[in-house]
């Protein structure tokens, strides 16, 4: 990265599809082979950049066990990763790696994120939680989006 701010080459490393399948056929009892894939959003989804990733097991990867939106944010010397959660989250299903299923649910994605507890900065190198909170995003007005606490 050219700065620890950096997000838009974050978020190119990480719009890609990752597998750990030479760890899950090195030592298959305690290691399943998982995909994670993770796709750059419309800058309106969330009023900046972020990505949707789905994390499924190899054998299922139209049935994921995790469906998130991240949205990377410049916060002084760090970038802190904002983690939302879909509601109705099976309507995305396919989307990270189905660009007809991507933009069939684009503009759901607004209405239908909500923050999760973690925040997390990446700071050089180094991952780490900062800070646990709740807010879920509500659709407001066309272009506005309402946050309020839980």
């Amino acid at each position: 990265m050219t700065h620890s701010t950096d997000i838009v080459t974050l978020a190119r490393w990480m719009a890609a599809d990752f597998s750990n399948q030479a760890q899950a056929f090195e030592n298959p009892p305690f290691f399943a082979h998982i995909r994670v894939c993770m796709r750059p959003l419309p800058v309106e989804v969330l009023d900046g950049l972020s990505l949707y990733l789905e994390q499924a097991y190899d054998i299922e990867l139209n049935v994921p066990y995790r469906v998130r939106v991240l949205k990377l944010v410049p916060v002084d010397d760090r970038i802190e990763i904002e983690n939302y959660a879909i509601e109705n989250e099976e309507q995305f299903y396919g989307a990270s790696r189905d660009p007809a299923t991507a933009a069939r649910n684009q503009k759901s994605t607004t209405d239908t994120a909500s923050r999760l507890h973690l925040y997390y900065a990446v700071d050089g190198q180094q991952l780490q939680r900062v800070c646990r909170t709740r807010k879920r995003l509500h659709g407001g007005q066309k272009g506005q989006k309402n946050l309020s606490r839980q």
